[in-house]
């Protein structure tokens, strides 16, 4: 059974393999040729053991080294994008925020929990503090101090208003 079923996917793939190319291209001309071979060998001379030595012999070199050029320049261009853009913007960010929050540590007593959250809002709102975050929040803060705030924020992260 284990015969039948290798020749039998031999010839598959060997037809499946044939209608992709073009029949007068030197690939064609010479897969036909080793089919041929094949089939020669274990069909018209009925000689099973030399067809059974062509296909279940050891071919594990055929396949184990595939080819991934194309996934190694994926991930090249995966590192190169991360070490040239998304450091460098993290870097940055985290600079301005720790100014940002260096700002408000000096001018305002405000825990580092509000201060992300205040850092997040301002970022999600262009730069301006909304009215539900200043009544909720922010109530604490007069109407001056959340200018100042919002003036700060969008000098250092270079926010035009």
């Amino acid at each position: 059974m284990k015969t039948i079923t290798s020749i039998f996917l031999s010839f598959i793939a060997c037809l499946s393999t044939i209608a992709q190319i073009d029949h007068s291209q030197d690939l064609y001309k010479t897969l036909k040729t080793n089919d041929s071979l094949l089939f020669d060998v274990g069909f018209n001379n009925c000689d099973m053991q030399q067809f059974e030595n062509l296909v279940l012999n050891e071919t594990a070199d055929l396949y184990r080294y595939f080819d991934a050029t194309s996934q190694a320049e994926f991930l090249y261009e995966c590192v190169e994008e991360t070490l040239e853009k998304i450091i460098p913007e993290e870097v940055n960010y985290l600079r301005k925020y720790d100014e940002f929050k260096q700002f408000i540590d000096e001018e305002f007593e405000m825990p580092d929990k509000l201060v992300a959250s205040l850092c997040r809002y301002l970022e999600q709102n262009g730069g301006a503090l909304s009215q539900k975050r200043r009544q909720m929040e922010f109530s604490a803060l007069s109407d001056q101090e959340v200018v100042a705030i919002e003036n700060e924020y969008q000098m250092i992260f270079e926010i035009e208003s």
